[in-house]
């Protein structure tokens, strides 16, 4: 085993736990491991999850006043609890206005302000618009954000509904979903500066629409490449079925010609409809999609497909770039994924049981397959309720714990609900048989934009060395694949584009993984 070894004992941040067994429910949060919150006696329903640095978890989605729907979320201690600093009670609604508005996605800035994606819908005018809203940390609207916190964006269309976001390195923020026409819907993409107004380099208009000339298009994920790339996945009709779908773009929104077929590509699993709900993109530029497919009973799986950096199938996972997984029930689908530290893959999603449905969550190894050292075969199957139970979101806390969050019905009314699992990883010290291994950063918290690393190797191999936020997206590659000798390194580093916040630096060899956390102020 080749292991990374401690250098001198510097300044840093490194967190090291035991091990838990790999998939099971974390005691230590909520009730057993699960929390459910009824943010109004009515039906609420919650589509985005972020962990925060210092542990405590924000779940957004809606929740029903009256006759309309408003914007929710809901902030959790560590420990589960209610976190009373946020909004009322830890809770935190806004009504946008109109009859519909509904979060489908969050994400932290680095100084920790909240951004909401989702939709607003009135049924005064049967139009749809993007919405996007951000919060300050205590839950309160950021006044200094669009109007008065919030900013809505028509595409010319009756209907328009953001599906997922991201925020990029410089504080811009991008969205993706889908606008609809009457017949048929596309693509549509809006990138906004940190004020709120559309950011008019993006496109020219700080708006991009993308058919995937067949029938509707729906884009339900975003990402971008270390090299500013935007990634869009979802779903198109192509003849009778539905496939997976992905477009790539340049910084600007031109369209990547290089990639697939004119910037597109899209793709069948199984012998039916595959729809995409989520999109990725590893250290080393493979683009994954996740979401479902039908099998030959008709029934649905959790469906994955991975390409290779200029759109193409790449055949190293599974054998043919797809992979399916079948919970032993009619109807399985993944509606979130999330990169781990050291390259696997979590799905989660949903899974039927006799009468209802369950949290379903799947990991899997860096070729496609199963990771048995999770749950049951890779697989974990949670109740939350004995009704239906949907997980609609996945993050990694800052420790390695895995946060899925969704609804789930009592019977009457339906509700937020929230589970953690251990990994079974350990971070600061991940899949690294000595203790002691690791890598030192200083000067930690960084200074002036310039810090060093050290570590040292036992022999001579391959290292790569990356810094990821703490959602697990890949925010800038310091070096790739680059021969060392045995001994100690001495690594100088400059993060001139990264946005202040916490962030995981990772040193990763061909068998192990070190990573520590950063403070860039």
């Amino acid at each position: 085993m080749k292991t990374l070894l401690p250098a001198a004992l510097l300044c840093l941040a490194v967190v090291s736990l035991h091990a838990q067994t790999a998939g099971s429910l974390d005691p230590t949060f909520g009730n057993g491991g699960t929390v459910i919150t009824s943010v109004h006696p009515t039906n609420d329903a919650a589509y985005g999850v972020v962990a925060q640095p210092d542990g405590k978890i924000i779940v957004a989605g809606y929740t029903t006043t009256g006759s309309n729907n408003d914007f929710a979320l809901v902030r959790y201690n560590n420990d589960g609890s209610l976190d009373n600093s946020f909004g009322t009670a830890g809770v935190a609604t806004t009504d946008l206005g109109t009859d519909y508005d509904i979060i489908y996605a969050i994400a932290l800035q680095s100084d920790g302000k909240i951004v909401a994606a989702g939709s607003v819908y009135s049924m005064t005018t049967f139009d749809g618009d993007f919405a996007v809203a951000r919060y300050n940390v205590d839950g309160s609207l950021d006044t200094g954000f669009g109007n008065n916190g919030f900013v809505t964006t028509d595409f010319g269309t009756i209907g328009d509904a953001a599906n997922a976001l991201v925020i990029q390195p410089d504080g811009k923020i991008l969205v993706t979903g889908l606008s609809y026409d009457g017949t048929q819907s596309d693509f549509v993409t809006a990138r906004y500066n940190a004020d709120g107004s559309l950011d008019n380099g993006f496109n020219g208009s700080g708006k991009l629409i993308t058919d995937f000339a067949s029938g509707s298009d729906v884009a339900t994920g975003i990402a971008v490449q270390a090299d500013g790339k935007i990634v869009l996945g979802g779903y198109t009709m192509n003849g009778a079925h539905e496939e997976m779908g992905v477009a790539r773009f340049f910084a600007g929104g031109s369209v990547d010609v290089a990639f697939g077929s004119a910037g597109r590509y899209h793709t069948t699993v199984g012998n039916a409809d595959a729809f995409a709900n989520a999109v990725a993109v590893q250290p080393d530029g493979k683009i994954i999609l996740a979401g479902y497919a039908s099998n030959t009973l008709g029934e649905n799986d959790f469906a994955m497909v991975r390409l290779t950096t200029s759109g193409a199938l790449d055949n190293s996972f599974d054998t043919d770039g797809k992979v399916t997984t079948d919970f032993g029930t009619v109807t399985d689908a993944a509606n979130a994924m999330v990169l781990q530290p050291d390259g696997t893959i979590i799905l989660a999603g949903k899974t039927s049981a006799v009468t209802y449905n369950q949290f379903a969550l799947a990991r899997y190894a860096t070729d496609g397959s199963l990771d048995n050292a999770f749950g049951v075969n890779g697989k974990v199957k949670t109740n939350l309720s004995t009704s239906t139970n949907y997980a609609n979101a996945v993050a990694l806390q800052a420790d390695g714990k895995i946060v899925a969050a969704g609804t789930v019905d009592d019977g009457t009314n339906t509700d937020f609900g929230v589970a953690r699992y251990f990994s079974g990883l350990e971070l600061g010290v991940i899949d690294v048989k000595s203790e002691n291994a690791a890598i030192h950063v200083y000067p930690n918290p960084i200074a002036n934009r310039a810090c060093k690393a050290t570590y040292e190797l036992q022999q001579s191999e391959n290292v790569s060395v990356e810094l990821y936020a703490l959602d697990g997206r890949l925010v800038q590659t310091v070096l790739r694949n680059e021969h060392q000798q045995s001994g100690k390194h001495t690594l100088d580093m400059r993060f001139e584009n990264v946005a202040s916040g916490q962030y995981m630096l990772r040193v990763r060899t061909n068998d192990n993984t070190v990573g520590v956390q950063l403070t860039l102020p």
